[in-house]
């Protein structure tokens, strides 16, 4: 059996999101993607409900840093948990959490990948 675009994990580092967060993980579980992992760099309690919001997603994962340890250091949190659940992933595909990457877009990257 070949590779599939939904074999690809999503990896999204976030600070401080605000609810365009949740839809944009809710349309990549709706495009067919079956692992995104969303990475809360040191938020704090104002963004909480985001986050376990996100946590309660099947097919959301949530790893969290204390405090903020920029954006390098979540993509590696990011990376590190994605290889210890998800070693048979066929990639990984970062977007920012303001739904820069469109859906579709993201989706392309998959597709390529797979």
């Amino acid at each position: 059996m070949g590779n599939r675009p939904q074999d690809a994990v999503v990896l999204i580092p976030s600070l401080e999101p605000d609810k365009r967060l949740p839809r944009y993980v809710e349309a990549l579980l709706e495009k067919g993607f079956e692992h995104i992992v969303v990475v809360d760099d040191g938020s704090g309690p104002d963004y909480r409900r985001i986050f376990d919001d996100l946590a309660a997603m099947p097919g959301c994962e949530v790893a969290r840093h204390e405090v903020n340890r920029g954006k390098g250091a979540a993509l590696k949190t990011g990376y590190a948990l994605i290889a210890e659940r998800f070693p048979a992933c066929i990639g990984v595909i970062t977007a920012d959490a303001d739904g820069q990457h469109t859906v579709a877009d993201v989706w392309r990257l998959a597709e390529a990948v797979s």
